[in-house]
Formats: C-alpha cells, sequence, structure tokens
C-alpha cells in the first residue's frame, strides 16, 4: 500500500517543511518516498535536504545559528536536487538514507517527518524554497510501506532462528538496526532492545505469537 503523508506546516515558508505520519502503520516497512514540492523561487545553488524531524522550532532564516544548522545536517536524500533551483511543481525520489531516518521516525513515534532543504555550497536556507498551506498543491510525500510483523527482524515472513541471531547483533551493537528493525526486535514493546525480547522470539517459536 502507499499513503500520501500530508504537509503539517512549514518554518516560515523558509526551506523547512514537516509530514503528517499519524496513518502510517507502526509496523510499516518503507520501501520507497517521493517528495512532491513546488518551488517558489530560481536559486543559483543546488539544493540539499537535511533531516528535521525533530526540531520544533528554528533560527531565523539566514542568520549565523541557521547556517550553523544547516551545516550540522548535510545529508543528501537525493541525487537529482538541482532541480529544486527552478521554479515549478517537482517530484523527488529520496535515496535510502532517507527512507531509513522516516522509518527510524516511524519506530520512534514521533508522529512527524521534517525535511529541510539548504544551499548545496552555501549552506544557506533559502528564503520562500518551498510553499505552504496556500499553494494549490502543498508539499507531500508519497510513501509505499508493506506491513511488517513484531519478532519478524529481518522481515522475511517468518519468525525464526535468523531473527534471534539479528537481534542478539543488534543487542552486542556489532549490527546497526534500520528503524524497522529496532521496532520488531523491542517484542515486549518496553522501548529496549535486550534478552527479554530474545527470550519473547523464542517463545513466539516455540508456541506462536
Amino acid at each position: 500500500p502507499a499513503i500520501h503523508a500530508g504537509f503539517m506546516f512549514s518554518w516560515e515558508h523558509r526551506g523547512f517543511a514537516w509530514f503528517d505520519l499519524s496513518e502510517l502503520p507502526e509496523s510499516a516497512v518503507v520501501t520507497d518516498m517521493v517528495l512532491n514540492v513546488f518551488c517558489t523561487q530560481n536559486s543559483l545553488d543546488p539544493t540539499q535536504t537535511v533531516n528535521v524531524t525533530g526540531m520544533t522550532s528554528l533560527p531565523e532564516s539566514g542568520s549565523a545559528s541557521a547556517t550553523e544548522v544547516a551545516n550540522s545536517m548535510t545529508t543528501n536524500y537525493a541525487e537529482d536536487w538541482d532541480v529544486m533551483q527552478q521554479v515549478g511543481y517537482h517530484s523527488i525520489s529520496l535515496d535510502q538514507d532517507g527512507v531509513n531516518d522516516l522509518q527510524a521516525a516511524i519506530a520512534a513515534d514521533i508522529g512527524w517527518f521534517g525535511l529541510g532543504f539548504v544551499g548545496e555550497n552555501t549552506g544557506e536556507i533559502p528564503d520562500g524554497s518551498i510553499g505552504g498551506f496556500s499553494d494549490p498543491n502543498p508539499p507531500e510525500i508519497l510513501i509505499t510501506y508493506m506491513l511488517g510483523e513484531g519478532g519478524d527482524v529481518n522481515n522475511d515472513g517468518d519468525i525464526n532462528i535468523l531473527d534471534i541471531l539479528l537481534t542478539v547483533n543488534i543487542i552486542i551493537g556489532t549490527t546497526d538496526p534500520t528503524g524497522y528493525q529496532q521496532w520488531a526486535a523491542d517484542l515486549n514493546g518496553d522501548g529496549v532492545i535486550n534478552i527479554m525480547d530474545v527470550i519473547s522470539m523464542i517463545n513466539c517459536i516455540v508456541s506462536g505469537c
């Protein structure tokens, strides 16, 4: 299935937007995400995107603090951000880093996913780079996903010894889990992945969940 994660609010139309994840199931395994956005001005600087999911207030655009924020988060989720230099409506596929960060936001039950747009060369936040509620087509993220199952950490459709091994690797730190793996491995839902989750998985295998 797929949902349109609708636009919640922007920061003074200055290159930041948050998207509503409330309709996305906690067990969703995101496979693809596409940003649909209207760029409201031309720019000489190719635009990158940064993850601002945890930010609810931001500094003034163009200030030193704004540039510092932009420079501290330079994850570029797409190869074709140069299209953001042109006024118009754009559909941009976000890469696996974006999918992983979105999955982490789902696992953390934050309720939204935030994106910011900054200049690739200047690191500055462009004024008016994206539109908002007043636009005929406000920004949105098209999220394609499939449903996972708690305990099925490797998402192969079964809960078995492979999931236990992957969970143990997560516990001892040899595997850096994706957002979905964090959710699926925390089988007892206490917010911590530990031996109790392994025991729960063994019980699922022996007796069924």
